[in-house]
């Protein structure tokens, strides 16, 4: 069985469970986790993977003070009918793709969810589970070519970290956010730290961990956004189409 079969599967088998939504979350971590534990090809990244209209596939990941990872890839998603994964951005470092995750549906909450009037009918409890095929969205895996992160602003620019050190330490936070919020129920982070628990320092997230060589290749970008669909015009700007 592939590992796209077996990641979609044991997903629709956890989705299924009478559990709550948070109980669900953190069996999807367990999951993604145990693909990726001590491996040398798979990782997991906190982050949303959406295809552009002009065939770049995007992650929008966690880094330092960013705020709508969802939201952007969904906005960008609607632009190209095509997604690949919410939240659990499950990549090969062979490949640089990630996979796409048809069983995984999407999670907007009450303020993502402001941006959106086309999908807010669907929205319970303040928040809205949706399957991407129900969006008009086809899902797929694709390959990388480049990490956004975004931060709402009252002006738009996308700017691209060229310091390698900075670019790093963003990075390292992509890659171990999933690994240290699964360790401590309850763990966010506000303002480049932590906290609901306790206040986690930067360090946290980048000592004792590698970051994937082919994603440090990847161009970084600090999108700053006024709305979520902003960052596909600003896309164009700077990735090139194909």
């Amino acid at each position: 069985m592939q590992i796209k079969e077996i990641v979609e599967r044991n997903t629709q088998f956890i989705l299924d469970l009478p559990v709550s939504r948070p109980n669900k979350v953190r069996l999807l971590q367990i999951l993604y986790r145990s693909l990726s534990f001590d491996s040398q090809i798979y990782v997991l990244l906190h982050g949303s993977t959406a295809i552009a209209p002009g065939g770049q596939a995007i992650i929008f990941g966690d880094g330092v003070d960013c705020l709508g990872k969802t939201s952007c890839a969904l906005a960008l998603a609607l632009a190209s009918k095509r997604f690949v994964v919410d939240e659990f951005s499950l990549y090969n470092c062979l490949t640089g793709t990630v996979y796409g995750n048809r069983s995984l549906p999407i999670l907007l909450r009450e303020a993502a969810l402001s941006f959106f009037r086309e999908i807010q009918e669907e929205a319970q409890d303040g928040e809205v589970f949706l399957a991407p095929e129900k969006l008009g969205l086809e899902v797929a895996d694709a390959k990388i070519a480049a990490v956004v992160s975004p931060h709402p602003a009252e002006h738009t620019a996308m700017v691209e970290e060229k310091d390698p050190l900075r670019k790093l330490r963003k990075l390292a936070i992509l890659v171990n956010a999933h690994r240290l919020k699964f360790a401590e129920e309850g763990l966010d982070r506000n303002d480049g730290f932590a906290d609901r628990v306790r206040k986690i320092e930067m360090v946290d997230y980048t000592v004792g961990y590698v970051v994937p060589e082919e994603l440090t290749k990847l161009p970084y970008y600090d999108a700053y956004l006024r709305h979520p669909k902003d960052v596909v015009d600003l896309l164009k700007e700077v990735i090139k189409d194909g």
